[in-house]
């Protein structure tokens, strides 16, 4: 899954109103043109996301794939997902490729545990109708979400959360294929992290005790997997994740 889907830098571009206002007002103009104002806002979100300033030329293929998603937005046709042609040709309904997305954001607000229980229960169709599974920790006002499916259903799901106002500074650690589910029990499981668990995982503990560190967590490859899969294990009720 490339970390620069369209429906995902639409959902992150919708942050800024300002920006994003220009950019839908620009989706009138032909491709070519878009694509000469907006290659430049690609680079710029690509350094902000990921510390790394994108290939031009892929920041211009992005641009055309943007402006392709815009107009079929609004004119009705419902999300694009590009590369979906010949991603569907090659796939059949029994065999297609699984893909997994960790972030880690801060709420907007301080959650009591009715508050979060509320949001889950709220939100399990919408992960169990799109087979999306995963699991969700909560630790002093900040989450550390894995979601695994589709690539369609994990995009939609993930460009939800960019929009959703109970999220803040949101960071994407992990964006990639899957071999196999790890939370298939689980439209998501959920479990708010306290001292206790501090205690009993003191080699976690450096990264959530203060909230989850995402520069931290990032800079250790497979640390965030293994802290949803260890710190989540002993969950005990099913839900789904934060629209």
């Amino acid at each position: 899954m490339s970390p620069l889907s369209a429906s995902r830098l639409f959902g992150e571009l919708a942050k800024d109103p300002a920006l994003f206002g220009r950019v839908l007002d620009d989706g009138e103009l032909s491709m070519e043109a878009f694509t000469k104002i907006h290659v430049h806002t690609i680079r710029e979100y690509q350094l902000r996301q990921y510390g790394a300033t994108l290939d031009f030329r892929r920041a211009v293929g992005m641009a055309g794939e943007l402006w392709q998603y815009i107009r079929h937005l609004y004119a009705g046709e419902g999300p694009f997902m590009f590369g979906a042609d010949e991603r569907n040709r090659a796939r059949t309904p029994s065999s297609m490729a699984l893909v997994h997305l960790i972030y880690v954001s801060t709420a907007s607000k301080a959650l009591s545990r009715e508050e979060l229980e509320r949001i889950l229960d709220s939100s399990i169709r919408h992960n169990a109708l799109r087979n999306v599974t995963g699991m969700l920790l909560y630790a002093n006002g900040t989450f550390m979400q894995a979601l695994e499916g589709e690539e369609a259903a994990v995009d939609e799901t993930y460009a939800r959360i960019l929009q959703d106002p109970r999220h803040t500074a949101i960071v994407m650690l992990h964006d990639g294929p899957l071999a196999a589910r790890r939370f298939d029990d689980w439209s998501m499981g959920f479990r708010q992290l306290a001292a206790e668990d501090a205690q009993a995982h003191p080699e976690y503990a450096p990264f959530f005790h203060g909230g989850f560190d995402a520069p931290l967590i990032r800079a250790r490859p497979g640390l965030a997997l293994a802290m949803l899969v260890n710190l989540g294990s002993s969950t005990h009720r099913q839900a789904a994740g934060l629209r």
